[in-house]
């Protein structure tokens, strides 16, 4: 399996050797044929903007491409793998991202004083359809369908270095509100039923899906 980094959010500074590290308490876990992102939950130390955040079900984040840190910031997390390729932990992880070209079937967290396994093989997953549309109020509403059941789905809105996120339950449409700015793209990924493994580093949600994306006009054009 070959896989390629796509995104580490900026690192902080070093950590200083005299802060308390946070012991990471849960984590969420997105899986799919082309994409594997994991999202640490904690009490990290210090101050942190956390701009890649996971949103709920029936919840919506707003995240970002910028990760502003002080120095004191910093997690016990040491390492990730995925299948047989190792990733070092960028301190403190708000999150870590992928691209993989298949469906990947091991992870391997290590840090915290523990090391822990867990099996991503799986059922085939839902890969949507996606199509969107740009309403004359400038709002900008997605709808999809799947080749699969799905119980939930994240829908992104992009507009560069930030976007909305929400993760929409029982639907296969949603609408971003338009709030002065031009989206570049939108994105929909269909989500298997949640499955959640309790481990020494506490419970992780493992959301398996594909992806579909559609890129936005500028508008006028």
């Amino acid at each position: 399996m070959r896989l390629w980094p796509l995104l580490l959010l900026a690192a902080c500074a070093e950590p200083d050797p005299d802060v308390t590290v946070a012991v990471t308490t849960s984590f969420d876990l997105v899986v799919g044929a082309d994409h594997v992102q994991l999202f640490p939950h904690g009490d990290i130390r210090g101050s942190c903007d956390v701009v890649d955040a996971f949103a709920d079900p029936g919840a919506c984040v707003e995240v970002g491409d910028v990760q502003s840190c002080d120095r004191s910031a910093t997690t016990c997390l040491e390492r990730v793998a995925i299948d047989d390729v190792v990733l070092d932990v960028v301190r403190p992880a708000i999150s870590l991202r992928w691209t993989t070209n298949q469906l990947a079937s091991r992870l391997r967290i290590t840090g915290c004083g523990r090391d822990v396994v867990l099996d991503l093989s799986a059922d085939p997953v839902p890969t949507p359809l996606l199509q969107a549309e740009r309403e004359a109020d400038g709002d900008t509403t997605a709808r999809w369908s799947q080749d699969l059941p799905s119980e939930t789905a994240l829908v992104e809105l992009g507009y560069g270095v930030h976007a909305s996120r929400c993760h929409v339950v029982g639907m296969q449409t949603h609408a971003f509100d338009y709030y002065g700015a031009a989206p570049q793209w939108i994105a929909v990924r269909a989500f298997a039923p949640i499955a959640i493994e309790e481990t020494s580093l506490g419970p992780v949600r493992i959301w398996r899906g594909n992806a579909a994306v559609v890129p936005l006009a500028p508008p006028g054009s």
